[in-house]
């Protein structure tokens, strides 16, 4: 099924790509068997909103529109709506219910003007908002379906799993069914993976389509006419060629992966950062449970941080400096010593754009490992820029958690 997204906010219109907010959304669309047939970004004004409507009306599509509700837009989407498919705005019952409710539960007053926010054309249907204080609605007529949420990252992942899915599931008709399965996927640069890819021997009738979430990539597969036969003999190749690259099967990130892992193998652990400035440490304690196995993190971004917190000699870093793989080791070991966790993890590196020299240019990382096996430790060279480089070294950095926790819950 071909979805239109329309975004309404100058918000979006800031950003270089695509949103932030979107990413999650279109997953979760595409794990569905939905395509984006197109993105249009508009600004806060209602009248040229009121003329994509129209044109989508026409068209007879399905449409998300993001963005423009709520008592602080002055209804901007509820108002173009009502217009562009001719129908009254009204107070909606339901909407005010949820307005009033979110308010009382988060025990915050009713802002004025807040019944803008329950502000809906007349006989729609309502997509109830469970992390905010903005209801959507959904609408048909003719040929067109019409989503409205809000613009929040979370709440629209939620309502997108809670409301919409199952009525988009309703409108897709059995031609358009097709079996999907998707895989997760670390450890090649892209084009290497396409090219493995390309390779394999699919059985017919089988898709297949590669898209990046750097620095890991969704392996999405498709079988047209619902066989579902073919989509598990396709499974079967990828898990079998692809074995040592798969994180999981499905969209899962490897942040949620990770931290499963270390709860299912009762590990608990430590980090020591740098290069990376605590982002490993947000990734984790993101996921929620992370409490049962994350003891502690220090960002020793400074030479002095790693003397006082982790007891690295002065002698050690004038030898090997705090990019090496000596360093790396040291700074594991003395977050584990402290700790008394059972893994300790250590990043270093420089992530640029300065600080790199010959020996050791920019996207130079050592990440350590610390266990009572005892520490082994990673040389990587990454390309990019700071962000990608940080980023990078973090997913390293919790493929190879992964790995330990996974190679614990085989030996028990």
């Amino acid at each position: 099924m071909e979805i239109a997204l329309v975004c309404v906010g100058n918000r979006f219109l800031t950003q270089p790509d695509l949103p932030p907010p979107l990413a999650p959304l279109l997953r979760l669309l595409q794990d569905e068997g939905c395509t984006l047939s197109e993105l249009l970004v508009l600004d806060d004004d209602g009248r040229a909103l009121h003329q994509a409507l129209l044109r989508y009306r026409e068209q007879g599509v399905v449409l998300l529109v993001c963005g423009g509700l709520g008592s602080h837009r002055q209804a901007i989407t509820s108002r173009a709506a009502a217009q562009a498919f001719r129908l009254n705005l009204a107070l909606h019952d339901g909407a005010l219910e949820q307005v009033r409710d979110f308010y009382q539960r988060s025990g915050q007053t009713l802002p004025d003007g807040y019944e803008k926010q329950a502000l809906l054309p007349h006989k729609v249907r309502l997509l109830r908002n469970p992390c905010g204080p903005t209801p959507g609605f959904f609408l048909q007529q003719g040929r067109t379906s019409a989503f409205f949420l809000p613009d929040n990252s979370q709440q629209l992942a939620v309502m997108l799993r809670q409301e919409v899915l199952p009525l988009l599931r309703g409108l897709i008709s059995p031609q358009q069914c097709h079996c999907q399965s998707s895989y997760r996927l670390f450890g090649n640069p892209r084009e290497r993976l396409e090219q493995q890819l390309e390779r394999l021997p699919w059985p017919e009738g089988v898709g297949w389509r590669l898209d990046e979430d750097f620095p890991s990539q969704l392996l999405r597969l498709s079988a047209a006419s619902g066989d579902d036969s073919l989509l598990q003999q396709a499974a079967l190749l990828v898990e079998q060629r692809l074995a040592d690259q798969i994180v999981c099967r499905g969209s899962a990130s490897l942040a949620q992966i990770c931290a499963t892992r270390l709860r299912d193998a009762e590990l608990s652990l430590a980090l020591a950062e740098s290069c990376t400035g605590g982002l490993l440490a947000k990734l984790l304690t993101d996921q929620p449970g992370s409490s049962a196995f994350f003891e502690r993190g220090a960002v020793s971004y400074a030479n002095s941080a790693k003397q006082d917190w982790l007891g690295i000699s002065d002698q050690l870093l004038l030898q090997h400096g705090a990019v090496s793989a000596a360093c790396a080791r040291a700074m594991a070991e003395g977050i584990r010593q402290r700790a008394r966790t059972d893994l300790a993890l250590a990043v270093t590196g420089i992530a640029g754009p300065g600080g790199g020299t010959a020996d050791k240019p920019v996207g130079t990382v050592f990440i350590a490992l610390a266990e009572s096996s005892g520490t082994q430790v990673a040389h990587h060279q990454f390309a990019g820029d700071r962000r990608q480089v940080r980023l990078q070294s973090a997913c390293h950095a919790l493929d190879w958690l992964r790995r330990a926790a996974e190679q614990r819950l085989a030996g028990s």
